[in-house]
């Protein structure tokens, strides 16, 4: 089995692997460290960055607690799982056409009107009881690229 065995063949791949062999010289192994932090560095990670989960998340509650909201977007993609339409929103908004953008805008705004910053963040702490540093809590290619 290759390195990286779960990322796909391509130039990042090979960018990667081309670093780590060059630098891994300069460091001995066992003195090594690597940190990831949310910061949006690997927000492109897939399926979903953690922040866009949570608002998923939300929106599909909302979505099963009413109907007619079920039958719009973003509710209706938050409801079906299709982390595609989010995506084509950004995507579409990169090539200068913010409809989706402007629809996805309004159901966030929607989906925390009158929440307190209190409620918010006890949302948060109920949706992530716990810190870990378990690797099965980690996607199978960002793993890879820590070992």
């Amino acid at each position: 089995m290759g390195v990286l065995p779960s990322w796909n063949d391509g130039s990042t791949k090979s960018a990667i692997v081309d670093f780590v062999e060059r630098a891994s010289t300069d460091v001995p192994r066992e003195e090594r460290v690597a940190v990831f932090d949310n910061d949006g560095t690997l927000w492109c990670e897939k399926p979903a960055y953690i922040q866009l989960d949570f608002l998923v998340r939300r929106l599909a509650e909302q979505a099963a607690a009413d109907p007619a909201l079920a039958a719009t977007q973003p509710y209706t993609a938050a409801a079906a799982g299709d982390l595609g339409w989010f995506g084509d929103a950004v995507t579409k908004h990169y090539n200068g056409d913010d409809s989706a953008l402007k629809t996805l805008a309004g159901g966030i705004l929607s989906a925390y009107a009158g929440m307190t910053v209190e409620d918010h963040a006890d949302r948060i702490k109920r949706s992530s009881p716990r810190r870990s540093t378990r690797r099965s809590d980690v996607r199978t290619p960002r793993a890879a690229i820590c070992r």
